[in-house]
């Protein structure tokens, strides 16, 4: 399996990879992007190109600060306070060919993000366009 995040903050979409630790941990590591919300055929190609970069088996964290803040640099923000306070999430991960969608709902920053699990989407091999348009429907919820 594959995963990355997509969040929405402010009119701006932050997508990364994840990547799960030895210890079967998933946390974001590899490349950070941002683009424009009414951007979705680049918005699709970059979660196309964050699940292509997202691995397992990356030594798990010694030290954990720090893991989240390119993260909280795109958004422009310096806490995690502060980012979650406006921050949607759709959480993506791909089987094969199978790319799902997840809405997470905010419980603000001290429960993080739940999932939505009756809000989820589904979409077989997608094209950076049509999946575009699937994240930006689900982040305008």
């Amino acid at each position: 399996m594959q995963s990355a995040n997509v969040y929405k903050f402010g009119d701006r979409v932050i997508v990364c990879s994840l990547s799960k630790t030895t210890a079967g941990v998933w946390i974001v590591h590899g490349t950070v992007t941002a683009v424009a919300v009414s951007n979705q055929t680049g918005l699709g190609g970059l979660v196309l190109a964050a699940l292509d970069g997202s691995i397992s088996g990356i030594p798990h964290p010694k030290v954990w600060s720090g893991l989240f803040d390119p993260v909280l640099r795109e958004a422009g923000v310096k806490t995690y306070s502060a980012f979650i306070k406006k921050a949607s999430l759709i959480d993506v991960r791909r089987n094969e060919s199978t790319v799902a969608l997840i809405p997470m709902q905010n419980q603000g920053a001290k429960d993080g993000f739940l999932p939505d699990e009756n809000a989820k989407h589904s979409l077989e091999n997608p094209a950076a366009d049509a999946l575009g348009q699937a994240v930006t429907r689900l982040l305008a919820r």
